[in-house]
């Protein structure tokens, strides 16, 4: 088993078709011979607002019905308190890794 980290521009790939969506999802999907996911997939906690405002904006910008965007909604959710590992994150965190990034 692989562990994955998808920031919220990959994990919105499993619900929105996108340049990427193909990579992503067969991460995401593929399955062990006993029907087990056989990656293990992070995410940031937070991530799940990020997530949540991109479907939102496929709906106003006409690209989703309403229905669609309140069943990826709790698609998403579904899968962050089943499927992924969502992680907690510090301030500390966030300092550090904006000071990583310069």
């Amino acid at each position: 088993m692989s562990t994955y980290y998808f920031d919220s521009s990959a994990w919105v790939k499993v619900y929105v078709p996108e340049t990427g969506t193909p990579w992503v999802t067969n991460i995401f999907g593929t399955k062990t011979p006993s029907g087990q996911p056989l990656h293990r997939i992070a995410v940031v906690n937070i991530g799940i607002v990020e997530v949540a405002a991109a479907i939102a904006r496929r709906e106003r910008m006409g690209q989703i019905r309403p229905e669609k965007r309140q069943q990826l909604y709790k698609r998403v959710w579904f899968d962050n308190n089943i499927r992924l590992l969502p992680l907690g994150i510090s301030n500390d965190i966030i300092h550090s890794a904006a000071v990583l990034t310069q």
